[in-house]
């Protein structure tokens, strides 16, 4: 009985019989797999390496750009509070010339005192020893 392959029985053996030739041995041989040892790690670190290196770039240009928006943004925002500190310089004035004329008796002016008062609004009434001589 023929327990190998017929690949592996000898050629031109008349009987049959299972004797295993020099050339199945060599084509077996050349079957099995190949034994992977002492695999070199520097292609997967030269790959670590180049991905590390473009999230590096990345990060950088992105910090640069969200740098240049935020100082223009503040640069912006100055602008802004500058105009806002003008406005209420201007309206301190106002209120406390009001607040003069109101002392002074004028009714109109009066009304307008009140008028804030009642939004919960206050006007600081002018110092006299700060005021300039005239």
């Amino acid at each position: 009985m023929n327990t190998l392959p017929p690949s592996e029985v000898q050629q031109g053996d008349p009987s049959g019989r299972s004797t295993v030739s020099q050339q199945s041995r060599a084509h077996e041989s050349m079957q099995r797999a190949p034994r992977v040892t002492g695999a070199s790690p520097f292609i997967p670190l030269l790959l670590f390496f180049l991905v590390w290196l473009a999230w590096a770039v990345f990060q950088t240009v992105q910090l640069n750009e969200e740098t240049k928006t935020l100082r223009q943004l503040k640069t912006n925002q100055e602008q802004a509070l500058q105009q806002a500190q003008r406005a209420r310089q201007t309206l301190d004035v106002l209120a406390a010339e009001t607040q003069k004329l109101a002392d002074a008796g004028n009714p109109n002016a009066q009304r307008v005192i009140d008028g804030l008062r009642k939004r919960g609004i206050t006007v600081n009434r002018p110092n006299p020893a700060a005021q300039p001589a005239k």
